[in-house]
């Protein structure tokens, strides 16, 4: 018996690939992580949107 032998790969195949461009990459990520907030500035401020909401809420319910 004779071996099959692997087709070469076909440029289509090949057209797939992305060439990576590390410069914007690299910039991409680097503005990303900057809109990053730590966990504090998250509490705080979704402790003032909580607190604002409570308040909102008591005035409703004290206008019925």
């Amino acid at each position: 018996m004779s071996k099959k032998k692997k087709s070469p790969l076909c440029k289509s195949r090949l057209g797939n690939f992305g060439l990576v461009d590390k410069k914007r990459l690299d910039k991409e990520l680097s503005q990303f992580k900057a809109g990053v907030k730590s966990k504090e500035e998250v509490e705080a401020t979704a402790d003032v949107l909580f607190e604002r909401l409570r308040r909102a809420n008591l005035r409703v319910n004290n206008g019925k």
